[in-house]
């Protein structure tokens, strides 16, 4: 079922498009009736609907997502697997092209165009045969899903070798690694698909994000369990939302985290994370000057955190730099410095522990 006027004139184009999709899931066994709405008004956004997709038309024209999509969706109904980057994956790879949904999807890809012609010919065959045996499998990781999809040693060698050269990290591994940073959207405002771009191009940069969904490394996009979560060490972590959702307890992360940032994100500001990545969390403050920030040194917090008192709102405490008060005190702060180069204040105390904040 469509509605659009979009189809007065490309009716024809979009049929054939979608004949070809089911011929594709006749092959899968998959349900082939969906409702298409074509979305005139958001025309770059897509949803997916209970019984459905709907795609805006700036979308629907530009590539192959709404055969994903609906490929995606009936991949999901017909094994009952909710792990949308197997599903991303396996739709990708159905539904030949070069843009792939994630990471996982790039290496699968690239590790099948390196087997023989008769090799392929062999795994295609298993993985349809395969897809339609798969069901409830959600303990697996998605990796571990595609590689029983194939069952193919030489591809899930290959495999390996492609996840590791694209930077890719799994839950077994994040344990052992001292991330670089960890970014913590509370709001789920800021764009995964662009963190996802700037960790693979800077392969050498351990990150992982946060966000209502969950934790996901970075640049796979793997959601990670909470037990693994809660066990992600890192050299800084930067946490964004608005003042009274980021008023975080610093004394929280003393187990995980050496310097934390409480960042106040702006209406309408662009976060340039690209500065983060090729620098370090110093230039990307100083490159996103809008910003209001608290960066706490979380070993010097830790000698003398207990006898701060209660203080309630960080960005109210250093706004006020009231040096008699008793946190003041506590700390040694005596008075403040500006610095040129970051855009941003930094407390003379005798204690390191807030190293520098940037409040209007």
């Amino acid at each position: 079922t469509l509605y659009s006027s979009y189809f007065s004139d490309k009716l024809a184009g979009l049929q054939a498009r979608l004949e070809v999709l089911e011929f594709q899931m006749a092959r899968l066994n998959l349900t082939t009736r969906f409702v298409i709405e074509i979305d005139d008004v958001n025309k770059s956004q897509a949803t997916e609907l209970m019984n459905g997709v709907r795609i805006g038309l700036d979308l629907l024209e530009s590539g192959r997502l709404l055969e994903k999509l609906l490929l995606k969706k009936s991949l999901k109904n017909k094994t009952n697997i909710s792990d949308s980057i197997f599903l991303e994956t396996v739709s990708d790879f159905l539904i030949e092209g070069e843009e792939y949904s994630n990471l996982i999807s790039e290496a699968w890809a690239e590790s099948f165009r390196e087997l023989s012609f008769v090799e392929k010919l062999q795994v295609s065959r298993t993985i349809f045969r395969q897809i339609g045996g798969l069901y409830n499998a959600d303990e697996k990781t998605a990796v571990q899903l595609l590689n029983s999809l194939t069952r193919s040693t030489k591809m899930e060698i290959i495999f390996g070798r492609k996840l590791a050269e694209l930077g890719y990290l799994d839950e077994k591994t994040i344990t052992n690694i001292h991330f670089d940073f960890v970014i913590e959207d509370l709001n789920g405002e800021q764009s995964l698909s662009e963190l996802a771009m700037l960790a693979k191009e800077f392969k050498l940069v351990r990150s992982a994000v946060k966000t209502p969904e969950g934790l996901f490394l970075l640049p796979s996009l793997l959601k990670i369990q909470s037990a693994a979560a809660d066990g992600l060490t890192a050299r800084h972590r930067l946490i964004f939302g608005d003042e009274s959702g980021i008023n975080a307890e610093p004394a929280s992360f003393f187990n995980n985290t050496d310097s934390l940032v409480l960042i106040r994100t702006a209406p309408f500001f662009t976060i340039n994370f690209r500065s983060l990545y090729s620098g370090t969390v110093g230039k990307f403050l100083s490159q996103n000057k809008g910003l209001e920030f608290i960066q706490f040194h979380l070993p010097s917090y830790r000698l003398v955190y207990k006898n701060l008192g209660n203080i309630a709102n960080y960005f109210d405490f250093v706004r006020s730099q009231d040096y008699s008060e008793k946190a003041h005190r506590k700390m040694g702060w005596s008075r403040t410095e500006w610095s040129t180069d970051l855009a941003a204040y930094k407390p003379i105390a005798n204690y390191d522990m807030i190293q520098f904040f940037r409040v209007n």
